[in-house]
């Protein structure tokens, strides 16, 4: 639904078109990831007869040739899963699966925010990882575990860890868990530890073992 209003301007001033390219983009979804559909006539019956089948056909057509085909681009969560595979076999165990949950969870809550909209789906499921990690008990896995996933990680998608736009969307995600009540205290450690990362990055800021001090104090 995003894609295509991104790329057609033909809702904007229509709530009722609006709504006929929801139910579409729903009637779409159906199709392409449960192999198979609900009728159109059905979702017209729950729409009260405001939108048509005619509609929804018409509509389908539009979405498609807008979207050239394209239905099912590789998005944030799908990173976050192919990930797993990544982590050495120690690691593939339960507290393995609770990061992958952990980090898919805060993929999803990037779609709550328009800004993510245009960033690189890749870099947004690394930060969730990062951030996952930071959520988490320490002892869960071994530093050389972490450090082994993570250099992974950054040779299949060719950037690192350390890069501001990895900082910048650590601080973003973490700020969006945080207001969901999620793990509070674990995310509060989050975004404090990821705000003093970006800070250091920007604005080179030296390395001062009292930030580490604070954010324990902080979340203690």
């Amino acid at each position: 639904m995003d894609d295509h209003c991104s790329l057609s301007r033909q809702h904007s001033d229509s709530p009722i078109q609006y709504k006929v390219a929801s139910i579409t983009c729903l009637f779409i979804a159906q199709k392409v990831y449960n192999g198979s559909s609900l009728f159109s006539k059905t979702l017209s019956d729950l729409s009260d007869g405001e939108v048509s089948s005619a509609d929804i056909i018409q509509m389908e057509s539009m979405i498609i040739n807008v979207l050239s085909f394209e239905l099912c681009p590789t998005i944030a969560c799908s990173y976050v899963r192919s990930f797993y595979a990544l982590l050495p076999q120690s690691a593939q165990n339960a507290a393995g699966q609770d990061l992958i949950h952990i980090a898919t969870f805060l993929t999803e809550l990037s779609v709550m925010d328009i800004s993510f909209k245009n960033l690189e789906q890749s870099s947004i499921a690394f930060a969730a990882i990062l951030n996952a990690l930071d959520s988490m008990d320490q002892n869960l896995f071994l530093t050389r575990e972490k450090e082994d996933f993570l250099r992974k990680i950054e040779c299949s998608l060719g950037f690192s860890e350390s890069e501001k736009t990895i900082l910048r969307l650590r601080r973003k995600l973490a700020v969006l868990s945080n207001r969901c009540h999620f793990f509070p205290k674990d995310n509060a450690n989050a975004m404090k530890r990821s705000e003093i990362d970006y800070l250091r990055a920007a604005r080179r800021i030296p390395v001062d073992a009292r930030d580490d001090c604070d954010t324990v104090r902080s979340t203690s």
